[in-house]
C-alpha cells in the first residue's frame, strides 16, 4: 500500500473533533465588590460566587489592602461599612490588618468545586473589563504572598461575560446594566451591589439569556463564545 493511501486511511480513522466529548465543565458565577471602579488599583471588599452545578455558594467580606480607600460613596452604593468588614474579619479569626486570608478562603472554596479533568467556566457581568481582571489579580496576590496556587496554574478555564452576551442577543434593549436586565427578565435582587445577591441574580439572567439563545442556536460553550466574539 502506498504512503499516500496509508495517509488517507489514517485520516479516515481519526476521530471527528465534533464527536469528541467536551470535558466536564463547572460553571461558577462570580461577583466582586471593590473600593472603587478601577480593577487595576482598587481593592476587593467582598466576594460572591456560586457553583451552578451543585448550588454551593461562597460569600464573604474581604479586608481591603488599603482600608482608607473604602470611601463614603462606595459605602452608599454597597451598604458595606468598615465596621462590617472589621466585624467579619474578627469573627473569622483573621489577624489584624490581614487582607490575604479572605482570598485564601475563596481559593480553597474553588479547589473544592474543581473535579479531576473538569474545566471552570467563570460567568460575570462586565467580567471582561472588571471581574475577570480582579480574579487574575486575586491569584497573583496569593502567589506573591507565598501561597501555593499550583492547582490554579494547572486549570483550564473559560469565561462568559453576560454584558457582552446581552448586548449581542437583545436587539431592542437600551440599557444592559444588571439591574435593568433583572427588570427585563423579572429576576429579583433585593440586595443589589452585595456580591452574593448579585451572583444569585446574575445566575437568573444567564439562564434567561441561554433560554433565548438556544431557540436559534446550539447551546454549547464554544457556540456562545463564538457568538459573543461575532464569529457566528
Amino acid at each position: 500500500m502506498s504512503l499516500h493511501l496509508l495517509s488517507m486511511v489514517a485520516d479516515l480513522l481519526k476521530p471527528d473533533a465534533k464527536d469528541t466529548p467536551s470535558p466536564p465543565r463547572v460553571r461558577i458565577v462570580i461577583d466582586f465588590e471593590t473600593t472603587g471602579l478601577n480593577p487595576y488599583h482598587d481593592s476587593l471588599i467582598e466576594i460572591g460566587a456560586k457553583n451552578m452545578e451543585t448550588g454551593d455558594t461562597f460569600g464573604s467580606l474581604i479586608r481591603p489592602k488599603d482600608p482608607f480607600k473604602l470611601t463614603a460613596f462606595i459605602t452608599e452604593v454597597t451598604g458595606i461599612t468598615p465596621r462590617m468588614i472589621r466585624r467579619e474579619a474578627r469573627d473569622k479569626g483573621w489577624p489584624t490588618q490581614d487582607w490575604i486570608s479572605g482570598l485564601v478562603d475563596f481559593y480553597e472554596w474553588l479547589l473544592k468545586q474543581h473535579a479531576p479533568e473538569s474545566e471552570f467556566v467563570f460567568i460575570a457581568h462586565n467580567g471582561t473589563t472588571f471581574d475577570f481582571l480582579l480574579l487574575k489579580q486575586l491569584f497573583r496576590d496569593l502567589r506573591d504572598h507565598g501561597h501555593d496556587i499550583s492547582a490554579y496554574e494547572g486549570w483550564t478555564y473559560h469565561t462568559i461575560d453576560t454584558l457582552l452576551f446581552a448586548r449581542r442577543l437583545l436587539v431592542n434593549q437600551h440599557s444592559f446594566k444588571q439591574e435593568n436586565l433583572c427588570k427585563l427578565f423579572h429576576v429579583p435582587n433585593p440586595q443589589a451591589h452585595r456580591a452574593l445577591a448579585d451572583v444569585t441574580a446574575l445566575e437568573g439572567i444567564y439562564k434567561e439569556l441561554m433560554r433565548l439563545y438556544t431557540k436559534t442556536h446550539e447551546g454549547s460553550l464554544e457556540s456562545v463564545q463564538a457568538y459573543i466574539a461575532l464569529q457566528d
